[in-house]
């Protein structure tokens, strides 16, 4: 390996570790909100348990074929909150990956509206710097959906197709993702932030054996 080989690798590596602390933390503060909305529960929040029967702050369990997600509804619960890290729903899978999801609704018109404030926290909340090197690992993604169809896009795509711009018609959202591909390619590791690494020790043989660097990375608290 030469020393530019090297340095690409010790640096992909650092971002890597990098993301995944982002992904940490972020997903640290969601557990703590729903935690507390569910300690402090208000008048939607005790709806929604009698009406879906799923306790407070525990999540709607979905299986996309051998793969479990668990799903929180997030979005803000009364007049005087605000949606967590501007998202409406919050997936997890295994405790190791997550994704937050904002849900946008055309207009009668066909225009979707642009919130500015809840898109930027939902941009920020993603483990990945933007523009992402690959959309896939984002943890943040923009959801146009209007009944009929569904449009996933990554936060900063969203953003971006906005530009300057209130609102954009429906039609400038295109090359998304539908909710099915979007469940499946979570359930299946292809998108989200990942909070924790794979199981060390299985990769770790299996690195040695292909002759690869193997990197271990201990997280402390302070």
């Amino acid at each position: 390996m030469s020393p530019a080989e090297a340095a690409s690798l010790i640096r992909g590596v650092n971002e890597d570790i990098e993301r995944m602390a982002r992904a940490a933390q972020t997903q640290q503060q969601v557990r703590s909100a729903i935690r507390f909305r569910a300690e402090k529960p208000l008048e939607e929040q005790l709806i929604d348990e009698d009406s879906y029967a799923i306790p407070r702050g525990q999540p709607r369990v979905l299986r996309v074929g051998s793969v479990e997600l668990k799903i929180w509804k997030i979005h803000r619960a009364g007049l005087d909150s605000t949606d967590i890290k501007g998202a409406d729903l919050y997936y997890e899978m295994d405790g190791t990956k997550f994704v937050l999801v904002q849900y946008k609704s055309p207009s009668s018109s066909g225009r979707v509206k642009k919130d500015s404030s809840q898109l930027v926290e939902l941009t920020a909340a993603c483990p990945n710097p933007c523009p992402p090197a690959e959309r896939f690992s984002c943890g943040s993604w923009f959801a146009l959906r209007d009944g009929v169809s569904s449009s996933y896009h990554t936060a900063c795509e969203a953003s971006n197709i906005f530009g300057t711009y209130a609102s954009r018609k429906k039609e400038a959202f295109i090359n998304g993702l539908t909710k099915t591909q979007f469940e499946a390619d979570f359930a299946s590791c292809r998108i989200g932030g990942r909070s924790a690494p794979i199981r060390a020790m299985q990769f770790q043989r299996a690195s040695v054996d292909a002759d690869h660097i193997f990197f271990r990375v201990q997280q402390r608290f302070i």
